[in-house]
């Protein structure tokens, strides 16, 4: 009883998991640490020997303090991902879990005292579902908007190798194709403002706003080099990322590469990398090269993202690429 259902498969890893619905005044309740920018369900692996329904009750109660009685099922969710954690990085994983709507009291209060596997301190948090902030699984923002009494079956697939007949890669497939690139102007900059105080660089690095604007339109012009935003259908910043050529040199730096933070994972960052490669091939620039943050815990964002578009490690804080 004391075994949890994650099993290693080849290289990577099948997890059993079930999840919790905790809604009270519109808002629901989810989980995060301060390692993730993200918020993810109260929840966690069955136990060997424990249906759903008996762990999503116990995994409750371990995260909140409070036990609590299972309303239904809510949905059934397919998950291929790949781990962003220490005890999993870059694996491939697949998550099979079960989301329990749960009854709750008037009286509740949930007290968290959980930790991650690597040792962070969790938080619990009530969150509305129209907040601009990522919520895991993202189908919870709009499913739970407009709930019916039947079982849902999503699937989600981040492998990029295959198309999940529905869910979540539909959703980032569109975004991505709805998303056009184009070259930084400062009518773009009160959008960069608001774009970046809530969003991280690939280092995990909040940008320092003003001077890194300044830098922008005063630097980067002048010096010949180049910077993009990423546009979505109504024509706001949600992504942004610039080049410096190194002097005297066909190689080129890549910097402050931004995704707003309720657009991540859905092919944004992957599109201004290539628009970034792009414009660097047309300059005559042949090797693309990228500085990372240690320690590697702190940065497992860039450490994973990078390699996945052909960037290799040639030294323990940086990356590149032949062009």
């Amino acid at each position: 009883m004391n075994t949890d259902m994650c099993v290693g498969c080849g290289e990577g890893l099948v997890n059993i998991r079930a999840g919790a619905i905790i809604l009270k005044d519109d808002k629901l309740l989810m989980v995060r640490n301060r390692r993730a920018d993200y918020f993810y369900s109260v929840g966690g692996r069955l136990k060997f020997g424990e249906t759903a329904q008996e762990a999503v009750v116990r995994e409750v109660e371990e995260e909140t303090g409070a036990r609590l009685s299972v309303s239904r099922l809510g949905f059934i969710h397919e998950n291929y991902f790949y781990g962003d954690d220490p005890t999993n990085l870059g694996k491939l994983i697949y998550e099979l879990s079960f989301y329990f709507y749960m009854d709750v009291p008037a009286d509740f209060e949930p007290v968290c005292k959980s930790f991650t596997e690597d040792g962070q301190q969790e938080r619990l948090e009530w969150v509305r579902l129209d907040d601009e902030r990522t919520l895991y699984p993202t189908f919870f923002k709009t499913e739970l908007k407009n709930p019916t009494a039947s079982v849902k079956h999503l699937i989600t697939d981040e492998r990029g190798d295959r198309k999940a007949p529905n869910g979540d890669r539909q959703q980032s497939d569109a975004t991505a194709q709805l998303c056009r690139i184009v070259r930084y102007e400062p009518r773009y900059r009160d959008d960069m403002l608001f774009m970046v105080l809530g969003a991280k660089d690939a280092l995990g690095r909040m940008p320092t706003v003003n001077a890194d604007l300044l830098d922008i339109e005063e630097n980067y012009f002048r010096r010949g080099d180049e910077f993009f935003v990423a546009l979505d259908g109504n024509d706001r910043v949600i992504g942004c990322v610039g080049y410096s050529r190194i002097d005297n040199t066909n190689e080129a730096f890549l910097h402050r590469l931004y995704v707003k933070a309720n657009c991540k994972r859905r092919g944004i960052g992957s599109k201004l990398l290539a628009a970034a490669e792009s414009a660097m091939r047309a300059k005559g620039i042949l090797v693309a090269r990228v500085h990372l943050g240690e320690p590697k815990e702190q940065w497992l964002a860039s450490y994973l993202f990078y390699p996945k578009h052909g960037y290799i490690q040639y030294e323990p804080r940086y990356m590149m690429k032949s062009l």
